[in-house]
């Protein structure tokens, strides 16, 4: 799987007992190595991994719920629209850390919340399996690259923190933009190797 090859994640498949069919699909066509606990964690060993995780893909269930609870930092969730305006999209204050991968048909409409909402708020008929593989690694890619961004930043923020605050007690004003230049890409090469 392309979050293990490419961004190092272990990747842990839950689900209840009923989702075993699911699990030996899944065994069938991904060759990678998993942790395999569908249908042998309780609701509090399911909440430790979902506490534990570092990312949740997951269709419309509560577990992704239960990942907002507990504060995970980047909820995937495939859905076919079910409940639209009633549990999903989540309030921004709430979290912003909740991203739903949609049927197209509601994709191309999803500035119209009140059409939604009105069509699919107590059920929707769209078939789950019409979302594409693609458009869920599109919009995790799409997440994950600017977290990384920020994650960059943020480093980058702390040595340019770090490179004035050795600058001030070694060079008098009229240098210090010269050798702050130099500091900079000393500490970049050093810590963002």
């Amino acid at each position: 799987m392309w979050l293990k090859r490419k961004y190092g994640y272990e990747i842990v498949l839950c689900g209840g007992n009923s989702d075993r069919h699911d699990a030996l699909k899944f065994r069938k066509y991904y060759v990678g190595e998993y942790l395999d606990l569908v249908g042998k964690t309780s609701l509090v060993e399911l909440l430790y991994v979902i506490y534990n995780a570092d990312l949740m893909i997951s269709n419309e269930t509560s577990a992704p719920h239960l990942a907002v609870a507990l504060g995970n930092p980047k909820v995937f969730v495939i859905s076919n629209g079910n409940h639209y305006g009633r549990f999903v999209p989540y309030p921004k204050d709430i979290t912003e850390n909740y991203y739903v991968i949609y049927h197209p048909e509601i994709e191309k409409d999803l500035d119209n919340y009140k059409k939604l909402s009105n069509s699919y708020g107590y059920r929707s008929n769209l078939d789950i399996n019409e979302i594409s593989v693609e458009s869920v690694i599109e919009k995790i890619e799409k997440v994950l690259k600017w977290a990384y961004i920020a994650l960059n930043l943020t480093a980058k923020d702390e040595l340019l923190k770090k490179a004035r605050e050795k600058l001030v007690g070694e060079f008098d004003s009229i240098v210090v933009a010269k050798k702050y230049v130099e500091v900079y890409k000393e500490l970049l090469n050093g810590h963002l190797k």
